[in-house]
C-alpha cells in the first residue's frame, strides 16, 4: 500500500513481529523533530521575552512620571520577576515533555490490530469552517486519517495494521489485507 510509506521488507519484518531498521529510523526522525520544534519554541520565546521586555522598559523610561510609578513601587518589580519567566518555564516543561515522547519513539514498540475495515467519513466544525477527515477502525486500532490514506482501505475488507502508538497517537507502519 504505497500510500503508507512501507516497504515489502518492512511488512516482512513486521510480521515477524519486529519493526524494520528503516521504520526505526523513521520513527527516530519523528522523535527528533519533536525536539527540534521545542528547542526552537524555547530559543524563540526567550527573545520575544527579552525583545517585549525591552520595549516595555524603554517605554516606561521615556516618561519620568512613568519612571518613578514604576520603579518606586516594589510589588511591580516582583509581579515582573514573578511574570516574565512563566513563558520560558512553559516551554522548558514543554521540551522535558517532547523529550520523553522522543525517548518512546526511538523505544516503540510494535502492536498489531486485526479485522475488518470500518471506514467513515467525519465532519469537525472549526471557526474556518467544515473540515473532513475520515475514522479507520480494524479491530480494537482506531485513528483519523487524510483522504490519500483512507482511499487505500477498503471499508469492510478484513487487514492486518501493524502500528505504534506515542501517547494518544499512533503510527501506522504496515497494513496488509488479509482476506
Amino acid at each position: 500500500m504505497e500510500a503508507f510509506n512501507f516497504t515489502a521488507e518492512d511488512l516482512k519484518a513486521n510480521n515477524d513481529g519486529i519493526i524494520s531498521p528503516r521504520q526505526q529510523e523513521m520513527l527516530k526522525g519523528m522523535g527528533r523533530r519533536l525536539t527540534g520544534y521545542s528547542r526552537f519554541g524555547i530559543k524563540f520565546t526567550i527573545g520575544f521575552v527579552l525583545i517585549a521586555g525591552a520595549v516595555f522598559l524603554a517605554f516606561i523610561a521615556s516618561n519620568e512620571s512613568s519612571r518613578k510609578a514604576f520603579f518606586g513601587d516594589t510589588s511591580t518589580l516582583v509581579v515582573l520577576a514573578i511574570v516574565i519567566p512563566i513563558p520560558v518555564l512553559i516551554m522548558v516543561a514543554y521540551y522535558f515533555v517532547t523529550k520523553k515522547q522522543r525517548r518512546q519513539y526511538e523505544h516503540a514498540k510494535l502492536k498489531m490490530a486485526e479485522g475488518r475495515a470500518v471506514v467513515k467519513k467525519k465532519t469537525a466544525g472549526s471557526r474556518y469552517g467544515p473540515s473532513h477527515y475520515w475514522e479507520l477502525k480494524v479491530g480494537d486500532f482506531e485513528m483519523n486519517l487524510v483522504d490519500e490514506y483512507a482511499k487505500a482501505v477498503r471499508d469492510g475488507a478484513a487487514y492486518r495494521v501493524y502500528f505504534t502508538k506515542v501517547g494518544k497517537i499512533p503510527t501506522i507502519l504496515s497494513i496488509e489485507a488479509t482476506g
